[in-house]
């Protein structure tokens, strides 16, 4: 299960896209990944989207 973040933008607490167990009530954020970022670089290059206000950017940015 994945966590709930802080959009650093709109300081929505969002539950990750298609977790429904935590998603009742909330709004999402997407996460963006490339496999080969991941393997290399722990994944260093992850990003994530909020789906409500859509604000984009590195996962260093976001709160949990």
């Amino acid at each position: 299960m994945a966590a709930i973040m802080q959009c650093p933008s709109c300081k929505e607490f969002l539950a990750e896209e298609g977790d429904m167990d935590k998603g009742k009530g909330r709004n999402f954020y997407r996460v963006y990944d490339s496999v080969g970022n991941l393997l290399n670089n722990k994944g260093k290059y992850r990003a994530l989207y909020c789906l409500s206000c859509e604000y984009f950017d590195n996962i260093d940015h976001w709160h949990n």
